[in-house]
């Protein structure tokens, strides 16, 4: 029973080193080595090189061709489009709440939501004063979706 056990670590272990090897490369386990890069299409004979220094008359001056992939053009970096909501957001800020309540009247309160949000503070509390006095449930209406949004919620 000792022998078998013996025998069957010994098994394992040199298992392991043929597949480690395998898996280095230098045994060829097929399913377990890893393919070796192919030659490119355009130099089917080319030979490794060998110590070129040693065999100055063996070498020649070869022209090298650009590579395809030399002349593919990178794309260009997409930069975030603006729409227009700060430059607005800056507009409103300066108006006069009164003014500016007759404006909303006519937006929907959705597309309002993003520009108000970034609007001054103050300038917004006063607007949804303004607003509060003709159409409180608009100014609640208002005041919730600026929360949410600031909770990153709808």
């Amino acid at each position: 029973m000792k022998m078998l056990t013996i025998g069957l670590i010994a098994v394992i272990a040199v298992g392991g080193v043929v597949i480690g090897l395998g898996y280095a490369g230098v045994l060829k386990i097929r399913g377990i080595t890893p393919d070796k890069p192919k030659q490119s299409a355009s130099t089917p004979n080319q030979q490794p090189q060998t110590n070129i220094a040693a065999q100055p008359s063996a070498v020649t001056a070869v022209q090298q061709q650009p590579s395809p992939q030399a002349n593919v053009e990178k794309p260009a970096e997409v930069t975030p489009r603006k729409d227009g909501t700060e430059r607005l957001s800056k507009l409103w800020s300066s108006m006069d709440a009164d003014v500016l309540k007759k404006i909303l009247m006519k937006w929907d309160e959705a597309d309002t939501l993003p520009v108000l949000a970034k609007m001054d503070d103050d300038k917004l509390a006063a607007l949804l004063a303004a607003i509060a006095v003709d159409d409180p449930d608009k100014a609640a209406r208002i005041s919730k979706g600026i929360r949410a949004m600031e909770k990153g919620g709808k």
